[in-house]
C-alpha cells in the first residue's frame, strides 16, 4: 500500500496546483481539463472506490468508513460532498424521490479516533468550565468596549475569538474544506492521543442533519479572527446536547496519521496553507487577560465590572490599539470578504447548465439563518446596499433581499 499512499500524495498535491478558471462550492473547472480527467480516472476514483467499499452503516443515523491515508480520506469526503451538493440530498440517503435543494457538508477533525466527538468545554471540570466561561464574558465586554456595543457582534466576536485562541466555549469547530479537518486529524493541536491509538477520524455534518440537535451556527466575526478565515471556519453549538456533537446522521472516515506518506499539508493555487498560525504576542496577551479575569472573578457581573474597571484605569490590553479596533472602515472591506466563501459554503449552490451561464439555487432557510446569527452585520449591509447596482451580483442582491424580510420579522 506504500506506492498507492505516495501517489495520492502526489496526485492532491497537484490537483491543488493546477490552474483553476472558476470554482463555486465543491464544483471546479480547470485550465487543463486533460490533466485534471487524467488524475481522477487513474488516482483519485480508484482510491474514493477503495476507501467507499468500506463504508456501512454503524447504528442509527452513523455511517463508518475506513481509509489507508490522510489523502484517501480527504477525496472521499470531497466525493461525498460533491455528491449531497450536486444530488441536493440529505447526507446518506439514496432516495431519487426525495425533495432536492440546497445542501452542504461541513467537516470536523479529530486527532485521536476512539475519543468522543465533545466540545473543549466539556472536557473540563466544572470549576475550570466557570473560569472558561467568565474568560469568554470578559472578552465579550472587551470587544463591546473596544470594537462595537452591539451585543451580537461583541459576543461573536468573543466566543469565535476565545475559541480559535484556546479558551474552551460549547463550540466545536468545523470547516466547509474537507482538507482542513484531515490537517486537524493528523497534527497534534490540543490533547495528545494515547501511544497506541495510531487512526485519525473526520466527522462530516449537514446543516439539515444538526437541526433539532446540535445545531450549526453561521458566526461572522471580524477580519482580525484571522483563524476563521484561514480554516474557513464554521461551528457546531452543542450547548444543548452537553457538549456532544450529536445530530441525526453523519459519515466518519477513520484513517491511519502516520503512512508512507509523511505530513498532510493543506495545499492551496500550488502552495502550502498555514492552516494553524501561531498566535502572536498580542494575541497572547489578551487571552492571558481573558482567562485571568476568569479566574479572579466569581461571577460575570463581576467580569463586566472588572473590565469596566481596568478601562477606567487604561490597563486593558493593548490588543484593540494594535489591531486599529477603533478604526471600523479599516475592517468593513476585509470583513465583507467573508461572503467569497461563507455563501457558497452554507447556503448557495450552483449548477452548471449548458448551454448557459451557472443556475445558482438559494436555500431562503440558511440564509434566514444566518442573518439571525448575525444580525447587525446583515443590518449593515442591507441598509448601506439600498439604491446599489447589483449588475453580476445577482446571488448577492437574492441574499440580501431575503436578509431585509427576515429583519423586518
Amino acid at each position: 500500500m506504500e506506492r498507492p499512499i505516495v501517489d495520492l500524495k502526489r496526485a492532491y498535491e497537484r490537483w491543488q496546483s493546477l490552474d483553476i478558471v472558476t470554482e463555486y462550492g465543491p464544483l471546479r473547472a480547470y485550465a487543463d481539463h486533460d490533466a485534471a480527467s487524467q488524475l481522477r480516472r487513474e488516482t483519485i476514483d480508484p482510491a474514493v472506490a477503495l476507501v467507499a467499499e468500506s463504508a456501512q452503516k454503524t447504528s442509527d443515523g452513523v455511517y463508518v468508513a475506513e481509509a489507508p491515508s490522510p489523502w484517501h480520506a480527504f477525496f472521499y469526503l470531497r466525493a461525498q460532498q460533491q455528491y449531497v451538493y450536486l444530488a441536493g440530498r440529505p447526507l446518506g440517503s439514496t432516495n431519487i424521490d426525495e425533495p432536492r435543494g440546497a445542501e452542504h457538508l461541513f467537516f470536523r477533525g479529530q486527532r485521536c479516533a476512539n475519543w468522543d466527538f465533545i466540545s473543549s468545554l466539556r472536557r473540563k471540570e466544572p470549576t475550570a468550565q466557570g473560569i472558561e466561561q467568565r474568560a469568554v464574558a470578559a472578552l465579550e465586554e472587551y470587544f463591546r468596549s473596544h470594537f462595537a456595543s452591539n451585543v451580537d457582534i461583541a459576543r461573536n466576536t468573543a466566543v469565535c475569538f476565545a475559541q480559535h485562541y484556546g479558551i474552551a466555549t460549547d463550540l466545536a469547530d468545523i470547516s466547509c474544506d474537507p482538507d482542513i479537518a484531515v490537517w486537524f486529524a493528523t497534527h497534534p493541536v490540543g490533547e495528545t492521543c494515547p501511544a497506541d491509538e495510531r487512526k485519525a477520524v473526520v466527522q462530516a455534518v449537514s446543516w439539515a442533519a444538526q437541526q433539532g440537535a446540535a445545531e450549526t451556527v453561521f458566526l461572522l466575526p471580524p477580519p482580525f479572527v484571522r483563524n476563521v478565515y484561514q480554516q474557513h471556519g464554521l461551528f457546531v453549538d452543542t450547548a444543548s446536547t452537553a457538549g456532544r456533537l450529536q445530530g441525526k446522521i453523519s459519515l466518519q472516515v477513520r484513517f491511519l496519521r502516520e503512512t508512507a506518506g509523511g505530513e498532510f499539508r493543506v495545499i492551496r493555487r500550488g502552495r502550502p496553507l498555514e492552516v494553524w498560525p501561531e498566535p502572536d504576542a498580542d494575541e497572547k496577551e489578551l487571552i492571558s487577560w481573558a482567562r485571568e479575569v476568569g479566574t479572579t472573578c466569581p461571577s460575570p457581573e463581576a467580569v463586566g465590572d472588572m473590565v469596566k474597571a481596568q478601562k477606567r484605569a487604561g490597563a486593558l490590553p493593548k490588543f484593540w490599539l494594535k489591531r486599529d479596533m477603533f478604526n471600523l472602515d479599516k475592517h468593513i472591506e476585509p470583513w465583507l470578504s467573508i461572503f467569497d466563501w461563507v455563501l457558497e459554503a452554507t447556503c448557495v449552490t450552483a449548477r452548471p447548465a449548458s448551454p448557459g451561464p451557472m443556475r445558482y439555487e438559494i436555500n431562503g432557510v440558511k440564509v434566514r439563518a444566518l442573518v439571525r446569527a448575525n444580525p447587525t452585520f446583515f443590518k449593515a449591509c442591507v441598509g448601506a446596499s439600498e439604491g446599489a447596482n447589483f449588475t453580476g451580483f445577482a446571488v448577492l442582491k437574492a441574499v440580501f433581499d431575503l436578509a431585509r424580510d427576515e429583519l423586518a420579522t
